[in-house]
């Protein structure tokens, strides 16, 4: 992590089957993945730079099928040992350097009210 102060981070998820909580089944086997660059975590101080990373991408076309932001305790993303990219910007972005990390969707924190 670039930030050691941080307690908590937010990861741009890819979730299968890309439904809402509602519509999820008993049997949906639920999937999360999280987006890699270049074989680094794409974290994000916060909701709204998570958001401002998104929204050039999505502007331009681009499809990397993120479906949602969750926030996870920093100290559980580092337990996976998996180098991180902090707060980057998507100025430049090759889409194809875009890989996807299996993630646990049990570990991550409840969503802010």
């Amino acid at each position: 992590m670039a930030d050691d102060s941080l307690s908590t981070v937010y990861l741009l998820i890819r979730q299968s089957p890309n439904k809402p909580a509602w519509a999820l089944r008993a049997d949906d086997e639920l999937i999360w993945e999280a987006v890699l660059l270049d074989g680094r975590l794409l974290t994000f101080s916060s909701l709204s730079n998570a958001v401002a990373f998104m929204q050039p991408l999505i502007l331009g076309g681009a499809h990397i099928g993120v479906s949602k932001v969750a926030k996870f305790r920093a100290d559980v993303v580092a337990s996976w040992n998996v180098p991180t990219a902090a707060d980057p910007s998507p100025t430049g972005l090759d889409t194809a350097a875009i890989g996807m990390l299996r993630v646990d969707h049990t570990a991550a924190e409840p969503p802010d009210v």
